[in-house]
């Protein structure tokens, strides 16, 4: 479920951008990590892609043609739709505005590409949360990424209200003068890593009591295994109990 502060009536320009680099994150993760691209990201190229078009033809988004808006209301309503359909504009525009979304794709992918290169150590932090839970919520992605990237890192991070209410951070003052400006950009970056470092120590702290209470477990189990096992018939004994029974005897031959 969204937040109130995640309702949105309308879209920018660069949230549009930002909402297709989103898109090609996955494809960017692939090549980074196995060093080649599969098939799994097909949807979100189709998505990308399709805004990225949309942001030329229909919001009039584009750099060379602005505020041009190609075959608004000209789409044939019926099945096969697709062949009836009639473009009001030449081939010579038709190849600009595919210039223009290539264009836009190109950018948005190397600039994916750049974030998930500076930030690696977030990225195989949130593989691995994800192989180890399947899923996770928002707040702890957040606890993740607070975690695993440093503040300079974070300097062009747009503004993130989600964050700001998990985490308790204090908005900055923007009717305040450049030097209250400069105190509260310096409590925010304190209150963020006081609160990084609180979640990252609870977390490292039940981390390791669960793992503390597994190993415990294993080596219980164990015990009972070869407990039972040192009843049996020698006959019916796992050869590596026999392998062990051996070798605990030549040991004390040799003393």
């Amino acid at each position: 479920a969204h937040e109130p502060h995640e309702d949105i009536y309308f879209m920018t320009k660069a949230q549009m951008i930002a909402q297709i680099e989103m898109a090609l994150g996955g494809r960017a993760a692939e090549e980074i990590v196995f060093g080649e691209v599969s098939t799994g990201a097909s949807s979100d190229l189709e998505q990308s892609n399709q805004l990225a078009r949309e942001m030329i033809t229909k919001y009039g988004m584009s750099e060379e043609l602005k505020n041009m808006v190609f075959n608004s209301g000209s789409d044939e309503v019926f099945l096969g739709r697709d062949y009836g359909h009639i473009k009001n504009y030449s081939e010579e525009v038709a190849e600009r505005i595919d210039s223009e979304v290539a264009k836009i794709i190109d950018d948005a992918y190397n600039h994916a590409l750049q974030i998930l290169r500076e930030k690696r150590e977030a990225l195989n932090a949130l593989a691995q949360a994800l192989l180890d839970e399947e899923k996770i919520e928002g707040d702890e992605f957040e606890r993740i990424y607070l975690s695993y990237t440093t503040a300079e890192q974070r300097a062009d991070d747009a503004e993130n209200e989600g964050r700001n209410e998990i985490f308790g951070f204090r908005k900055k003052d923007s009717g305040s003068g450049k030097k209250e400006n400069n105190q509260d950009d310096a409590a925010v970056i304190t209150s963020e890593e006081d609160a990084v470092d609180e979640q990252s120590g609870k977390a490292k702290d039940d981390k390791t009591a669960e793992r503390k209470t597994a190993h415990g477990r294993r080596r219980a189990k164990k015990a009972e295994k070869e407990e039972a096992e040192d009843v049996l018939p020698e006959q019916f004994r796992p050869i590596s109990s026999r392998l062990k029974d051996e070798e605990k005897k030549n040991k004390k031959d040799k003393k």
